[in-house]
């Protein structure tokens, strides 16, 4: 009998599910929390919720097709970085509330994505597809809260491009790109004032 169902379509398992379930057999989730709790000094429960956002990150990057390398690599870091950010905005939400007991606005959320959008507008109208099509993926792994490793860049790049893009040279393409980036926000600062 055939794992596939009467439209065609793969019934069971998925390889995906299958290794998500492995590493919990294996005990993978319970030490990343262990480490997690341990390492950044925060509780259980936030730490449990951040590996369930990676697990979600996870299965979104799955169903784009993008392919992940080293899986325990990007749920623990997915995790490790999702705490970084929930502790910077608490953080910052403290340190933002005005004296009149009101935080930041959408209007401030609003301006960030123009922003973005306003650095990726600028970064389109470069001639150098290395540098273009580099930074305009760090900058939508940024924005997205989910930086790619040099390799996932790579391979992307290669993707887009329809050429070999080796990773020993996306450093270079990453660092030119932000350059000129930096150098294109640090003008338009100058501008506004």
């Amino acid at each position: 009998m055939s794992d596939r169902d009467l439209s065609g379509e793969l019934s069971g398992p998925t390889d995906l599910e299958q290794e998500i379930t492995h590493l919990i057999s294996t005990g993978f989730f319970d030490g990343c929390v262990r480490m997690l709790v341990q390492s950044m000094g925060v509780n259980q429960a936030d730490v449990e919720d951040a590996i369930l956002d990676a697990i979600v990150r996870l299965l979104e990057r799955n169903a784009r097709k993008t392919p992940i390398e080293d899986m325990k690599k990007y749920l623990y870091s997915c995790a490790r970085n999702g705490l970084r950010r929930r502790q910077k905005a608490l953080a910052l939400s403290t340190d933002a509330v005005h004296l009149d007991g009101e935080y930041p606005s959408a209007e401030q959320e609003a301006l960030s994505t123009a922003r973005y959008t306003e650095m990726v507008a600028h970064v389109k109208t470069w001639e150098n597809a290395r540098i273009r099509v580099v930074t305009l993926l760090y900058l939508a792994g940024i924005y997205e809260g989910d930086p790619l490793t040099i390799t996932e860049v790579a391979t992307q790049a290669s993707d887009i491009l329809g050429e070999s893009v080796e990773a020993n040279s996306i450093g270079t393409w990453r660092k030119r790109g932000l350059d000129r980036l930096a150098t294109f926000v640090t003008n338009q600062m100058v501008h506004e004032q």
